[in-house]
């Protein structure tokens, strides 16, 4: 899943996501309710889309970023990687 946000996209902006080791977290913009979403479930989804292109949960840092904060966000990356699957 990827959500696109840009200054004129005043929506996105208030939708509030936690990022962390076990996925992401959000509430929803419908009800409020509370719902998390595991890196292999997020790719589940999207092959049950059939999605052409499919992406991994990631985190987008803002830039410039000191070293310790890109470290961070990689070592995060590497944990919300699902693991590899046979292509068909």
């Amino acid at each position: 899943m990827t959500l696109f946000s840009d200054a004129r996209d005043h929506y996105s902006h208030r939708v509030r996501m936690v990022l962390s080791e076990k996925g992401v977290t959000f509430r929803s913009h419908v009800d409020g309710s509370v719902h998390e979403l595991s890196p292999e479930r997020s790719i589940e989804i999207q092959g049950l889309l059939d999605a052409d292109i499919q992406m991994q949960l990631d985190e987008c840092i803002r830039l410039p970023a000191d070293r310790t904060e890109i470290e961070r966000a990689m070592e995060l990356l590497t944990e919300l990687s699902p693991p590899e699957t046979e292509q068909d």
